[in-house]
């Protein structure tokens, strides 16, 4: 995972970047943005965004140490985030989570939740940092056709 000047690499196995970067606010954070590269495949949307922010002031932290963390914490604490944002597209009922650990990585979290519309996809997400940049947050999200057809738009 680590490039040689300590940086972040990771490959897809299919030609798929597409649209250059864009800064997108990060929830909960105002007036903050974060760098979202995007990547399109004919039935899989890929995103990468960095929170050059502490695990504890990341958007994507829920509220307890990282270390006590557990696979109820994680969803209830989603569920909870959620349920509170306005949106109308994502099913919250559907939330799960948790935490995972890796040699060459920090602060690893997993989730998953379904949207709501027919088609449905699954929005499945990591969040995590590196030992050598503990300030900067990953997040790597996939959304998937849950039917398993091709076509991000029905």
């Amino acid at each position: 995972m680590h490039t040689p000047e300590g940086g972040l690499s990771y490959t897809l196995p299919f030609p798929a970047f597409k649209g250059g970067t864009h800064m997108v606010p990060i929830p909960g954070m105002a007036e903050t943005y974060g760098t979202l590269y995007r990547f399109n495949h004919p039935f899989i949307y890929i995103s990468l965004s960095m929170e050059s922010y502490p695990y504890e002031q990341s958007a994507q932290y829920l509220g307890k140490p990282y270390n006590e963390l557990k696979q109820g914490d994680v969803r209830s604490a989603l569920q909870e985030k959620w349920t509170h944002v306005d949106q109308d597209e994502y099913d919250v009922s559907s939330i799960d989570g948790s935490t995972f650990k890796r040699e060459n990585i920090i602060n690893g979290r997993w989730s998953t939740m379904k949207t709501k519309e027919k088609l449905s996809f699954v929005a499945n997400d990591i969040s995590f940092a590196l030992p050598n940049e503990p300030n900067t947050q990953y997040v790597i999200t996939l959304l998937v056709r849950e039917d398993g057809e091709r076509g991000i738009i029905a």
